[in-house]
């Protein structure tokens, strides 16, 4: 098989988070993408639209300086 014949696109879950340091510490906010809200990704990139499965509490907006993004594959 070559290269050319490989999937250009794949479905997978996601846990996204915000967090308030890069690293430790727990989440202040998750959403899981899994199942039948399993996430297409087409040569590296995906689309989601945060907040859409979880809510996102205004607080944690609001209250944070600083969010980190975190993607779980």
């Amino acid at each position: 098989m070559s290269a050319q014949c490989l999937l250009k696109w794949v479905r997978t879950s996601l846990m996204i988070s915000f967090r308030a340091a890069a690293s430790g510490g727990p989440p202040l906010w998750t959403e899981q993408w899994t199942g039948a809200n399993s996430v297409q990704v087409s040569d590296g990139l995906f689309n989601v639209m945060l907040g859409s499965l979880t809510a996102i509490p205004q607080n944690i907006v609001t209250g944070n300086n600083t969010l980190f993004l975190g993607i779980t594959v």
